[in-house]
């Protein structure tokens, strides 16, 4: 992932807050773990946006990407713009056709599932989650798709986020770590008792990761303490 990202492209990012399509969540620490996430949660809260040299939109992902998916999603957009440099005039039709390439069945479903009759069964096998999970997953990517066919080539300065998080209030909070309570990102109309309810389960699910946090910190600064006294002999 570093080599393909150092050698073929300039990365950058952009600050989305007090942006009213962005979504909001918990803050964390940097030390924090990730919590489990499927491809595509938290729409609003990244967005990667994939440029041509001059600024035109070749690819984009909205929300969670896991690390393999990633590298394939970068090859898949270096490929995109190679074909566009060949396109001459015609870039952006081959951009557009491009993106309308169907996802292999491996990648996804051939049966959709009901989500109303699977709610009424009360509850779901493992089995059936993982086929609910994939099938979020293939959404999620149909959906970033959609997005650069209906805008191949988009000028970087007329994209804006509800183009791919379909505007609205979304919160997205993982109950990884030691939340502490804090927000980040667009959460004023947030129900307040959702915040509340979402913020107590993070915090119960996070007592055993911020003790073990404290304790991972403490063994850092003991370590730092020893390369310290041995610097100074």
């Amino acid at each position: 992932m570093q080599t393909i990202l150092k050698k073929e492209f300039v990365a950058a990012w952009v600050d989305t807050q007090g942006d009213d399509a962005a979504g909001g969540s918990f803050a964390h620490d940097p030390e924090d773990s990730p919590g489990s996430c499927v491809r595509g949660n938290g729409r609003s809260n990244l967005q990667m946006l994939v440029l041509s040299p001059d600024g035109g939109i070749l690819h984009a992902m909205a929300g969670f990407v896991p690390h393999d998916e990633l590298l394939v999603e970068l090859r898949y957009a270096l490929d995109t713009f190679a074909l566009a440099e060949r396109s001459g005039d015609l870039a952006r039709e081959a951009v557009r056709l491009r993106h309308e390439e169907l996802l292999a069945p491996e990648d996804g479903l051939v049966e959709r599932l009901d989500l109303n009759e699977l709610s009424s069964k009360g509850e779901i096998d493992r089995e059936t989650m993982q086929r609910l999970m994939n099938q979020f997953r293939r959404d999620n990517v149909e959906r970033d798709r959609e997005f650069v066919r209906k805008h191949p080539l988009l000028p970087i300065g007329k994209f804006e986020t509800s183009m791919l998080s379909g505007g609205g209030i979304s919160f997205f909070g993982s109950s990884a770590g030691d939340t502490d309570g804090d927000l980040i990102g667009n959460t004023d109309g947030v129900d307040a008792d959702f915040l509340k309810r979402i913020r107590e389960r993070a915090e119960e699910a996070g007592k055993g990761t911020g003790q073990q946090k404290r304790r991972s910190r403490r063994s850092r600064d003991d370590d730092e303490d020893d390369d310290e006294d041995e610097s100074n002999d």
